[in-house]
């Protein structure tokens, strides 16, 4: 029932685009005061280049209860992390500042 209720409700898809567009600029904001690669998404995740190993990123992830998705060889220091809504990104973009150590990745 509610997917037939999303399905016919005509603002449903128009207000989770403009959600994720909104979280989608956080991200690249976030990224790019970091000065971490990141390359422009127009979909519902950002592909982020952590320079550190992969494993070793998603052990950080692990640890606070966040999952994340397999790696992509060959790009074994990135991760790819869904938008979600903006308690979940700030929870992931800690865990992200812990595991760059920031102030490196400070310009």
């Amino acid at each position: 029932m509610t997917a037939l209720a999303a399905l016919t409700d005509s603002t449903f898809i128009p207000r989770v685009n403009q959600a994720i567009t909104a979280e989608r600029v956080k991200w690249h904001t976030f990224v790019n005061k970091l000065g971490i690669s990141d390359p422009s998404s127009q979909v519902s995740f950002v592909c982020i280049d952590l320079q550190k190993p992969y494993v070793e990123v998603a052990a950080r992830f692990t640890q606070h209860g966040i999952r994340v998705d397999r790696a992509l060889p060959p790009y074994d220091t990135w991760i790819r992390v869904i938008i979600g809504i903006s308690k979940e990104n700030g929870k992931s973009q800690a865990v992200i500042l812990q595991v760059c150590s920031a102030k490196s990745y400070m310009k």
